[in-house]
């Protein structure tokens, strides 16, 4: 959204959103800890249409199963699928999840 896209009474909204990415950048459980509400994308489930090397088609539906380095199915909570000590406990900040889809 450029700076000239937004309603100037909802500038308190959009302030309040952030975007990690990469992980190094804003640790998923760092926002989870600080009490953020997190509604995680992930790139676990990143999907990019064109399908470069780097997120190469499909979309893995196993990992919906699987996705959880603790055991278990994935979770909205899990912000690092190889690593259980990088993903924060299930609680009410955990808004949910989306798969995020590149597309341009």
């Amino acid at each position: 959204m450029g700076a000239d896209e937004y309603d100037s009474k909802l500038v308190a909204d959009y302030t309040a959103s952030s975007t990690r990415w990469p992980l190094v950048l804003a640790h998923g459980y760092a926002l989870f800890d600080n009490s953020y509400q997190v509604l995680n994308t992930d790139n676990a489930f990143y999907v990019v249409n064109k399908w470069p090397a780097a997120y190469p088609p499909p979309l893995k539906k196993s990992q919906a199963f699987t996705g959880n380095p603790a055991g278990g199915p994935f979770a909205p909570d899990v912000c690092d699928v190889k690593n259980a000590t990088n993903n924060p406990p299930r609680g009410p900040n955990v808004q949910g999840h989306l798969v995020a889809l590149w597309n341009d």
